[in-house]
């Protein structure tokens, strides 16, 4: 947009105000009994610049990727003839899975949107949640840790994405988060909820439900879906249904183009299986962590559950086998761990971590 010209009425006693968004006058021009004649005020586009975290541009906009905390510093707020506003994609830390027949770690909650608050001239704490580690005692999983964008700057521009829920044990319900994690067979309890996000004006949140009890255990819920469900059934017939959105398998990401690579954010991670010769479940799409299958003397005999792909790193796959760790989230994805099978002598039954999250920001700049 070119320059604003705005010229004042000609004659005595007329004045020229303009105000900010506040009220204040921070130009007049005319004093009381003044003549105004031939005045005039160009006001040029001003663009948002900014420093903090790694710095990309995509066509006239600048994107910056927090992989880890950090400040978000404006060091000019723009107009609105530039830019004044910030888009946001925040993913928290996605929770592990859990352990004895565990379930799906749920991923962090994800916020993205144009915050309707422009923003000033100052320095912005980001906050990259961590992931939840994994679990070695037969025990339910660990919750990730919050993600925020502008954290302490109020509700008109703080955006924070919950860390996901644990995934459960085999007779625990998954815990609530950004997404929550998949519960046990044995839960009382059907499930873990999606609680704890909070978003700017402007902005939506996205999470959801981990999968509820059944043999296998629930997968985690991720951003774009719930966690799958096992079947309620002690049934010796191995899980055939475990790809994509079925049986205890994490639920899909959330497809976000914020930095130009359309990846999935937010996965949810894939639950146990406990019988002899079964399969885990799959990690969402976006990088969730795959479920382990459970066999009685810790070696392979059945098929883990395969990472989810998609996702600015990919989660890792789950063993055939209850001695190997299940599958970890990516990191920076915010997805969920792969749950471990049967928590029985000397096998090693470890669960997969949480990945941690990202916060990524995007401006015009010219």
């Amino acid at each position: 947009m070119g320059n604003l010209i705005i010229k004042g009425k000609g004659g005595a006693g007329n004045k020229l105000i303009i105000q900010d968004q506040a009220g204040g006058a921070v130009l007049t021009t005319g004093d009381s009994g003044a003549t105004l004649s031939a005045q005039t005020i160009s006001l040029s586009a001003q663009y948002i610049a900014a420093t903090g975290g790694t710095i990309t541009t995509l066509g006239d906009f600048k994107v910056h990727t927090f992989l880890a905390s950090g400040t978000f510093t404006v060091t000019n707020a723009g107009n609105t003839l530039g830019s004044q506003n910030v888009e946001v994609l925040v993913v928290g830390g996605g929770g592990s899975g859990g352990a004895d027949v565990g379930g799906g770690g749920g991923a962090g909650g994800l916020i993205e949107g144009v915050i309707s608050q422009p923003v000033t001239a100052t320095a912005y704490t980001i906050t990259v949640g961590a992931g939840g580690a994994a679990r070695t005692d037969g025990s339910s999983g660990n919750a990730g840790s919050p993600s925020y964008f502008a954290q302490g700057a109020g509700v008109q521009l703080e955006c924070k994405a919950a860390g996901g829920g644990y995934g459960c044990d085999e007779n625990a319900t998954g815990g609530n988060g950004g997404s929550g994690g998949g519960s046990g067979p044995e839960a009382i309890s059907p499930l873990g909820w999606s609680l704890g996000n909070i978003g700017a004006p402007g902005t939506r949140i996205y999470g959801n439900e981990g999968g509820r009890r059944g043999y296998p255990s629930g997968g985690g819920g991720g951003a774009g879906s719930p966690g799958g469900t096992g079947p309620d059934s002690s049934a010796s017939t191995p899980q055939t249904e475990f790809r994509g959105d079925g049986h205890f398998s994490g639920g899909r990401g959330r497809q976000n183009n914020i930095d130009g690579n359309n990846y999935y954010w937010a996965a949810g991670g894939g639950g146990a299986d406990w019988r002899t010769g079964g399969r885990g479940g799959e990690g969402g799409i976006g990088g969730g962590g795959g479920g382990s299958a459970y066999y009685t003397n810790c070696a392979d005999s059945g098929i883990g559950g395969a990472g989810g792909t998609g996702g600015i790193n990919n989660g890792g796959a789950g063993p055939g086998n209850d001695d190997s760790p299940a599958g970890s989230g990516g990191a920076n994805t915010g997805s969920g761990g792969g749950g471990s099978g049967n928590y029985w002598g000397p096998c090693g039954h470890n669960s997969g971590a949480g990945g941690s999250g990202i916060v990524i920001v995007k401006y015009k700049f010219q």
